[in-house]
Parts: structure tokens; C-alpha cells; sequence
């Protein structure tokens, strides 16, 4: 699992209040981690709109999926879904 932000808080409004929530080095790591992976499962959230992110991320990624979309059109976050899902090609 990876994220969209380098900064990580349980409280969304941390997000918003940060300076810099991506960091220097995430998108790097993203592109690395997620050219090893066969799928990448995409499941941030409504949040991962923050700073148009979401857009962005998925721009850096290839063999995109997801298990359940939002009604806002966002990947729904693993928190909130059925154990059982199957991936479903974004």
C-alpha cells in the first residue's frame, strides 16, 4: 500500500492545513513502487481530490483498478468496503 500524500493523519483536516502534503520524493516512489506491481489498486478516497492529487497520481501509474467508485467518482478508501471485492480495471 502506498499513498497519494507523503503526509499521513487519520484526521482529514490535517491534509488541508499542511504546507507541502506530497513531499519532495513521493511521486518517485509511487512510479517506482507501482512499476513493479501487475495491479495497482486505487482506493484513496474522496480526499485524494485535495490539490487535484487524485488526477495527478494517476497520470504517474499504469494497470489502474479499483473496488468500488464513490458516487463522487473517487476510488472508495478500504476502510469502508467488503472484504470480498474484486478489482475492478479503472
Amino acid at each position: 500500500m502506498i499513498n497519494l500524500f507523503a503526509l499521513r493523519a487519520t484526521d482529514p483536516n490535517e491534509l488541508y492545513k499542511s504546507i507541502d502534503p506530497i513531499g519532495i520524493d513521493n511521486d518517485r516512489y509511487l512510479k517506482l513502487i507501482t512499476s513493479k506491481s501487475d495491479k495497482v489498486i486505487c482506493a484513496w478516497g474522496n480526499h485524494g481530490t485535495f490539490n487535484n492529487r487524485n488526477n495527478e497520481v494517476l497520470k504517474l501509474i499504469d494497470n489502474k483498478y479499483y473496488l468500488k467508485m464513490n458516487k463522487t467518482g473517487e476510488p472508495a478508501h478500504p476502510l469502508y468496503l467488503k472484504s470480498d471485492l474484486t478489482p475492478i480495471k479503472y
